[in-house]
């Protein structure tokens, strides 16, 4: 882990935890620093915002990087304000129609945050009853929303039932959900799916500024919350800081010794997923300035993984986008456990990078085809193809090990069931 890791750190702590007041020892060699490296990683891991008035307050930051840094945190900003308003007019809509619906993830995160502006947004995300899916969709359809990917790929995931659909207005993306993507086991999941389903006739309104929103209540919410990074771990991306600090800012709300024991605790052993909140909830105590005094609960986590996921998560940047071209044999064959799982994948990304099945739909059942062929041609272009097929391998295997000792329950054996 590079030493400007350590002033990454803490900038998030100090912004994030205002009240806490960081060390001062470790400030002493700021001005040596690569301040530019850090922006940069900042922005790969998607929280370079979280901290702009730190750091427009740290007198060591060069002014051009200062200058560089509050204009990005500014579009940023910005691109929160449109979502919100987009979110917004969506749930006005829904609320007319009367289709009971909760925001997941995006400001049901956000809403944990001192600052919930610098929390980046991509698109919103929420979820509707199963037997609701089509009328909202159709809703949708005729209130002027759009297909994200195109008419072509929307029709193929209604048609194959796919977890969630997105559709776009005025340029925001938003994910119509059913349920979640799955990735354990077909008994773990139908429970979750259950909750989820069930937890929409208990929606809370929460708001920020002028934005009112129902979610979740909050033990469904973090559970939520949890079960996005381990959905993450299971496919072909990865999880960077923003997903873990969503995670440490609903623990730091909500998940004081008592609130765990007796309401969050049930539900995440029910999920397959103790282990996994133990685990990352003592790493971001450890690295990301989670306060200990109310939170023992997870101290009987493994630190030596609390270190090995923190470094594979600067590894990975947000949804993997630091590892994604560099790893991307290695996260496929990490998703896949068996050639059928493999196949399935293999299918599902030829659908979505074929250009040609747009106009020639007869194509479609040879996706796979094309895909392995992207693969090939990207491993012949490496500097020495064979050699990196093996650490594709090895790197495969190590992630499987990382995952493994978690204990998420059924996340292994699962075969993905074509979602």
């Amino acid at each position: 882990m590079k030493q400007e890791y350590g002033i990454i750190f803490r900038l998030l702590k100090t912004a994030l935890f205002p009240n806490i007041k960081p060390p001062e020892d470790g400030q002493k060699h700021d001005g040596e620093a690569d301040w530019a490296y850090i922006f940069d990683e900042m922005k790969h891991q998607t929280t370079a915002a979280i901290p702009i008035e730190t750091v427009m307050n740290t007198p060591s930051v060069p002014t051009d990087i200062k200058n560089q840094w509050f204009d990005f945190s500014m579009y940023q900003v910005g691109t929160w304000t449109r979502l919100m308003t987009g979110q917004n007019e969506l749930v006005q809509l829904f609320l007319k129609h009367q289709i009971p619906m909760a925001v997941i993830k995006g400001s049901s995160a956000a809403v944990a945050y001192p600052k919930p502006e610098y929390r980046t947004m991509g698109d919103v995300d929420f979820i509707v009853r199963e037997k609701d899916f089509e009328k909202a969709y159709r809703l949708m359809i005729a209130d002027g929303y759009t297909f994200a990917k195109g008419d072509f790929l929307g029709e193929l995931e209604l048609k194959k039932k796919e977890h969630h659909v997105e559709l776009v207005k005025n340029g925001v993306v938003f994910e119509l959900h059913r349920e979640m993507s799955r990735i354990q086991d077909k008994e773990t999941e139908d429970a979750f799916c259950a909750l989820l389903q069930e937890g929409l006739d208990r929606v809370e309104w929460n708001r920020i500024e002028q934005y009112r929103f129902p979610m979740y209540p909050k033990e469904i919410n973090g559970l939520i919350l949890l079960k996005h990074i381990v959905q993450h771990l299971g496919a072909d991306e990865g999880i960077g800081l923003r997903q873990m600090i969503d995670w440490e800012m609903f623990a730091h709300q909500n998940l004081n010794d008592y609130f765990w024991e007796e309401k969050f605790r049930p539900l995440a052993a029910r999920a397959g997923l103790e282990n996994a909140a133990m685990v990352f909830t003592r790493m971001c105590q450890l690295y990301l300035g989670l306060p200990e005094n109310e939170i023992t609960w997870c101290m009987k986590a493994d630190e030596q993984l609390c270190r090995v996921w923190i470094d594979a998560i600067i590894g990975m940047g947000n949804f993997g986008r630091k590892a994604k071209k560099e790893d991307e044999g290695a996260l496929v064959l990490y998703k896949n456990k068996n050639i059928f799982t493999l196949a399935g994948s293999l299918q599902r990304l030829g659908l979505q990078n074929w250009k040609a099945l747009e106009k020639h739909q007869w194509l479609i059942p040879f996706a796979w085809i094309y895909q392995i062929c992207r693969y090939l041609r990207k491993a012949l272009f490496r500097k020495s193809p064979v050699k990196s097929i093996k650490r594709d391998m090895e790197k495969s295997k190590a992630r499987k090990h990382m995952v493994e000792r978690l204990e998420i329950k059924g996340l292994q054996d699962a075969a993905h069931q074509g979602k």
